[in-house]
């Protein structure tokens, strides 16, 4: 198989190797030319016995053999799967015309090509050439029918003992040329996942050597800027304070941002650093709430611990303090001054259920079952700008699953949003994996 392979491959030029759908078309281009021809010879070999080598049946069959023979190097000559395909296709169908003339109208054997042809018309040369091959083909059906008992018209093998093998052939050819399709499209698929594949890797890796390469200057902007803050370099006007928060505060979200690239890059290779542990769930919610405290008061947010369950639960505590966070985050973003965000949990049948409410502006009814996918933003508003990247619901659903658990949104309206963090109580933590691996 690997050598008729290579022989194949040899057959197709440079120039129509690249996209993978060109290369994969090209190759059913060759096979079809080779294997026709091997079908057809038996088929020329019973026809010219029969009714002779000087028939102009016979004729037919070997111009067909001519063709298919010198398509590879039209192929080649003209490094074009449109012109390649497009000849074959073309002189096939003027022969399967002739043929039938010549063996006895629409009761000829050949009428089994008649809706295939167009098919791989469109499949080499694109959908207008397919339709012409079969508007050429419907009229051809048409005079046949219509032409029915004409004398020119020449009588078929209806009555012959060959019948049988004629169409037993044709049907071997037919059903040789569809096996060759599923054999070649089984190895497209399989060569495109692994191009996809290894374009993903490709891009994981890009992607995380350009985050770790940003943080570096990143860290020295926002030090820097710090050391001014704080008056470390000399007392700063109002004016340069404010200059200087605005350089802290735009370091910050930039640095949010090549975080989550970094956390995409590591889900989409499969290698999240996650290391569970047993923890009290309210220190770490507390602290969650603490790092988005100073944001609520500067926004005028009342920011709320509800209902907060005292219990103890498998999780990272990293992942688990960056949803929570991200979640809290987002509700205070899509809540208006004087609004209120609300944090509050229980236990529910095994899991700990943290949801995260708000009084903002609610999220489209469109949108509700987009918001977890990758980089998708939703606008709450038609004067609104979506920040971020798009992918903070998807890094933090992605995480919630690395748990064993589930984020979803369990509400939205003119009222506000809440959604739900569901994270099993109970894990195995012996190998550094959680309920997932069950």
């Amino acid at each position: 198989m690997s050598a008729l392979r290579a022989y194949l491959d040899s057959l197709i030029p440079d120039a129509l190797r690249e996209p993978l759908d060109i290369y994969f078309r090209s190759r059913v281009l060759v096979s079809m030319s080779l294997w026709i021809t091997l079908t057809l010879f038996p088929f020329l070999l019973v026809r010219g016995l029969w009714q002779g080598f000087d028939h102009p049946y016979t004729i037919s069959i070997m111009f067909v053999i001519s063709i298919l023979m010198i398509t590879p190097r039209v192929l080649e000559m003209f490094a074009s799967l449109a012109i390649g395909g497009g000849f074959m296709i073309f002189s096939l169908t003027l022969a399967t015309i002739l043929m039938c003339v010549f063996d006895g109208g629409i009761y000829s054997p050949t009428v089994f090509w008649f809706p295939l042809l167009p098919l791989f018309g469109i499949f080499f040369a694109g959908f207008r050439f397919g339709f012409f091959i079969a508007g050429l083909l419907s009229i051809a059906t048409l005079v046949f029918l219509l032409s029915e008992g004409s004398t020119w018209i020449q009588p078929g093998i209806v009555e012959t003992p060959y019948l049988k093998y004629l169409y037993f052939g044709s049907v071997i050819s037919i059903g040789g040329i569809l096996f060759i399709l599923v054999y070649l499209f089984t190895e497209w698929q399989r060569a495109a996942t692994q191009e996809l594949y290894e374009a993903s890797m490709a891009k994981n890796e890009f992607l995380s050597g350009v985050s770790h390469e940003l943080r570096t200057p990143l860290n020295a902007i926002m030090g820097f800027s710090e050391v001014l803050q704080k008056g470390y370099a000399g007392e700063l006007n109002e004016q340069q304070e404010e200059q200087v928060g605005y350089i802290m505060e735009g370091s910050e979200h930039l640095l949010g941002l090549v975080d989550e690239l970094l956390d995409i890059s590591a889900i989409e290779s499969g290698r999240v650093d996650f290391q569970p542990t047993r923890l009290e769930a309210l220190p770490v919610i507390h602290a969650c709430l603490k790092v988005v405290e100073s944001a609520a008061q500067t926004k005028g947010i009342n920011l709320t611990a509800g209902r907060l369950e005292e219990v103890e639960f498998v999780v990272d505590e990293v992942k688990f303090k960056q949803i929570l966070i991200n979640l809290l985050s987002n509700a205070l973003k899509f809540t208006d001054p004087g609004g209120r965000v609300t944090c509050q949990s229980y236990r529910d049948a095994g899991n700990l259920v943290i949801m995260v409410s708000d009084t903002g502006r609610g999220i489209p009814a469109e949108a509700q079952e987009k918001i977890f996918e990758k980089f998708y933003q939703a606008q709450r508003s038609m004067t609104e700008k979506s920040e971020g990247s798009g992918l903070g619901l998807f890094i933090s659903k992605t995480f919630a699953g690395l748990h064993g658990g589930d984020l979803r949104l369990s509400a939205s309206g003119d009222s506000g949003s809440s959604f739900e963090l569901v994270l099993p109580l109970d894990g195995d933590v012996r190998d550094g994996e959680t309920a997932r691996k069950r």
